[in-house]
Parts: C-alpha cells; structure tokens; sequence
C-alpha cells in the first residue's frame, strides 16, 4: 500500500549482501526495485565515511559481482554512487538493465545528483563529483528576512493578498450592525 500511496514506481535498496534476498522477494511481491551500491549513504558509517568505493582489485570484483547479483535477484534498475568511471562501464557491460551513476562518471546510462547539492542549498561542502548549478542559500535567507521585516513593519500582508468579502455577508454577520 505504501508504493501505491505514495505514487512512486519503485523502492530503493542500498547494499549487496543480506539484501539480495529481500529484492527477489519485493519483486515476486509486485513491487520493483533500485540496487543502490558502491557508495551508500545509509551504511556510510559502516564504509569508513564518504569515500570512492571499488578502488581496489577485490572491492571493484565485489562491486561486479553484487552488481550481477542485484539484476539476477530481480533489481530493474542499478544506481552506483561514487565509484571509479572505468568501474561503471565494466559493471555496465556486465549487467543488462540501465545503470544510473552519481559520482560514477559518464558512462552510466543515465546521471543523478543530490537537489540540493546542485542547487547549494544547506550543505557545507559539495562532494568532487557534484556539479553546482546555483548557491540559493543567501538568497534564501534574503528571502525570509525580508519577509520578517514585512510582516514586522507591517507592509505585508497588503491588500492585494487578502480575500474579501461580500459586505452583504458581512452585515449579515455582524446582524446588521
């Protein structure tokens, strides 16, 4: 009920191993699912923080390996984060459904990024493979002190932005008076 609810097409799952068997089992459910792995944001504790993942000769295998795991347990969609580029176009060799890279260089078959990374709002520091679109923070914040001030002074809410009322309904209200 909560996909239906929600209105989204599919669930995110991050990680390889223990998670193969709840992807088949969300496929045979009906419900279709996105691996997410190499980097992943829930289990970065786990990963010793935010770091390329599949570096090295086993941890890349590893990535290959789960990769194909993911796509024979049901997975319609692969999402690699932060993995080297050459990683991602042999893990896109290696499996048939669409591989979205973020941080995973351009060979994925499609790219995603954080909104608000590529927007520059509320982060402190922009990962290497984000590309910032804007920095709306100050403007944001412009934004609401001019909107205190305003409301403060008082010049807003003004006319303009208020509804009426037919002064008919109004007596009627008031009972006349």
């Amino acid at each position: 009920a909560i996909i239906q609810e929600s209105g989204a097409d599919a669930l995110k799952l991050e990680g390889g191993d223990g998670v193969f068997e709840s992807i088949r089992a969300l496929t045979l459910g009906g419900i279709p699912v996105v691996s997410h792995l190499g980097l992943t944001p829930q289990s970065v504790g786990v990963l010793g923080g935010y770091k390329v993942q599949g570096k090295d000769e086993q941890s890349a295998k590893k990535l290959i390996e789960d990769s194909i795991k993911c796509e024979q347990a049901g997975a319609m969609m692969l999402v690699l984060e932060c993995v080297p580029a050459e990683l991602t176009a042999k893990i896109k060799e290696e499996v048939s459904i669409p591989v979205i890279g973020i941080g995973a260089g351009s060979k994925a078959d499609g790219q995603v990024l954080v909104y608000h990374d590529v927007v520059g709002h509320g982060v402190d520091r922009t990962p290497k493979f984000v590309k910032q679109y804007a920095k709306i923070d100050g403007k944001i914040e412009s934004a609401l002190s001019d909107y205190v001030r305003d409301v403060k002074e008082p010049v807003f809410p003004e006319e303009k932005h208020s509804f009426q009322i037919n002064q008919t309904v109004l007596q009627g209200l008031y009972g006349g008076k």
